[in-house]
């Protein structure tokens, strides 16, 4: 009945975004859809997610994503796809001009031959997520062959995908032969220090990547080093996430500041979750007095403490540039807050300043 109901609404002109998340319909319910939605010319975006489709559903909808020409968003999280079904929506995806952005995280992917043999082909796909897929190595290595050929993809999301050093190796390599990917998260895999490397000696090379997302991938002192330093020779990252990492020493915290004083892209970064302490902190907020591109700062659960508020509200009074500061889980205390809120009236920049303790909290903006 609520297939049915959906597959109604899909020939009702007009309607152009679908939700119908948690129904769990199953192949049949994707049957029904599908057939709806081919000779549908209004709906661009449609989420599925948790619907208990598999293999044969998405025969189905790669069937319909061969002849609809209007669909730009497709929501399938949470599907049983499995490799079978990633290979269906592959060949389907691959005359489609029209699709946009792809969500296949958490669909019981374990390889991405199929979906690297679209990305060689296909040529409208911009956004496209894998997380939650335990591709692991090989996958990231197939991925490499699409993304040296690949002319349209923006985004890369492959959070969680069991990836290790030889995957960053490749994706690496992916990317220098790469000129329109600008967004590459690869949060919570462990590729390393030596993965790290990897992708450092690419952000040295000055790809195109603009935004990158490395956090939880247990890069260590080392690792932030690679990354940190390769930053003086770039001038095209602007979103940078190394949060949750190591523990931070003398020598990763001068290489930070170092780049923070030099860079002039970098717009936005987060260093939240590192053994930062007062001193890291007094020395990555001296630096930002001379930085004049970065506008959002992260450094949430860095173990800064009241001490780390003096400093940090005396660099404040002095920087130009910074608009949002995240501080939470710092244990700055009463006397803390009361500096930074008074820092923050002084500022002629900062619009937004986050401090959420145990007991305390402000939230100017």
């Amino acid at each position: 009945e609520a297939v049915t109901e959906i597959a109604l609404t899909l020939e009702t002109a007009g309607v152009r975004n679908i939700n119908v998340t948690a129904n769990d319909f199953g192949d049949k319910g994707a049957e029904v859809i599908s057939k709806a939605l081919t000779s549908n010319t209004s709906v661009t975006l449609l989420d599925l997610s948790c619907n208990g489709i598999g293999k044969d559903g998405s025969l189905f909808l790669s069937t319909c994503l061969e002849q609809n020409n209007c669909l730009e968003s497709l929501d399938l999280t949470s599907n049983k796809l499995g490799v079978k079904g990633s290979e269906y929506l592959a060949k389907g995806l691959i005359p489609n001009k029209k699709l946009r952005s792809l969500n296949l995280t958490a669909t019981l992917l374990k390889d991405t031959f199929w979906i690297s043999f679209t990305l060689k082909r296909n040529s409208s796909l911009c956004h496209l997520d894998l997380s939650d897929n335990n591709i692991g190595d090989l996958g990231a290595r197939h991925l490499r062959s699409g993304l040296k050929k690949n002319k349209n993809l923006c985004c890369l999301e492959l959070n969680r995908c069991g990836i290790q050093w030889k995957g960053a190796k490749s994706l690496t390599e992916g990317l220098k032969a790469n000129d329109t990917l600008d967004r590459l998260s690869l949060s919570s895999n462990n590729i390393g220090s030596l993965g790290a490397s990897f992708i450092a000696h690419a952000i040295a090379e000055n790809i195109n990547l603009k935004s990158l997302d490395i956090s939880k991938t247990n890069i260590k002192n080392s690792g932030s080093i690679y990354i940190t330093k390769a930053l003086r020779h770039n001038t095209n990252l602007c979103d940078l996430n190394i949060g949750w990492n190591s523990t931070y020493g003398s020598e990763s915290i001068d290489v930070l500041a170092n780049a923070i004083e030099e860079t002039s892209s970098l717009t936005a970064l987060c260093v939240q979750g590192n053994k930062i302490e007062s001193v890291g902190a007094a020395r990555i907020f001296r630096a930002l007095t001379s930085n004049k591109s970065i506008t959002h700062l992260d450094i949430m659960c860095s173990e800064i403490g009241e001490s780390g508020a003096v400093y940090i509200s005396n660099a404040l009074r002095s920087n130009s540039k910074l608009s949002r500061l995240s501080l939470g889980g710092n244990r700055m205390g009463p006397s803390g807050t009361y500096l930074l809120r008074r820092a923050f009236n002084f500022s002629k920049s900062l619009r937004s300043i986050d401090i959420l303790d145990k007991n305390y909290r402000l939230n100017e903006s």
